[in-house]
């Protein structure tokens, strides 16, 4: 498990995750998708653009909160198999 010393290195060199980002990238983006959101983001801005994004189009975004981490590690699993699974990377970590 990583220390809130690491994490508040990583945040502070790289940022939070942000939906906005996801913009950005060049990649062909469908009519429906879902985002995962691992965190609410910067001011928990990525919890308000979860409502904004719902409302102006067919994509949605999630808060996963796992109950049973071992059942989400096996489900995600099988995406990846059956490539239903599209990892998207903002940053690339030297």
């Amino acid at each position: 498990m990583e220390s809130p010393k690491m994490k508040a290195a990583f945040r502070k060199k790289y940022g939070p995750p942000n939906i906005l980002k996801i913009k950005e990238l060049e990649i062909p983006k469908p009519k429906e998708g879902v985002y995962v959101s691992s965190e609410l983001g910067y001011l928990g801005q990525n919890l308000l653009l979860a409502l904004i994004t719902h409302i102006y189009s067919s994509r949605k975004v999630i808060f996963p909160v796992p109950t049973n981490i071992k059942e989400s590690i096996i489900f995600i699993n099988k995406l990846i198999k059956e490539d239903k699974f599209k990892a998207v990377m903002i940053k690339d970590i030297p």
